[in-house]
C-alpha cells in the first residue's frame, strides 16, 4: 500500500508531519507539495520511505530556490495514478 499527499498550503504543517511519519513506517509514503505548499521545508531524511516532490511551476511561479526535487505537471499526473490512494490538504 502507498498514499501520496498533496499539500496546497502551509497550514496545520505539524499535524500533517506527524501524520506523515506515522503512516510512513508502515507504507510507501509521498508528498507532493503545490501552490503554496511549496513554501514548506519539509525533512523527512530521517523516513527513508517517504518522498518529497515539489511542483516546479509553482515553486518557480514564487520564485524559490533550491536544491528539491522538482516535478512537471505530467510527472504530478504520473504520481497521482503511481500510488495507491491520494489525500489533499489545502
Amino acid at each position: 500500500m502507498s498514499t501520496l499527499y498533496i499539500i496546497g498550503s502551509n497550514r496545520e504543517m505539524s499535524r500533517i508531519v506527524e501524520l506523515i511519519k506515522i503512516r510512513s513506517k508502515k507504507e510507501k509514503v509521498g508528498v507532493l507539495l503545490i501552490q503554496d505548499g511549496v513554501y514548506s521545508r519539509l525533512d523527512f531524511e530521517e523516513h527513508p520511505n517517504v518522498e518529497v516532490y515539489v511542483s516546479k511551476e509553482d515553486f518557480y511561479a514564487r520564485g524559490l530556490r533550491g536544491d528539491f526535487r522538482l516535478v512537471s505537471y505530467d510527472d504530478i499526473i504520473d504520481l497521482i495514478f503511481d500510488y495507491d490512494k491520494n489525500v489533499s490538504w489545502f
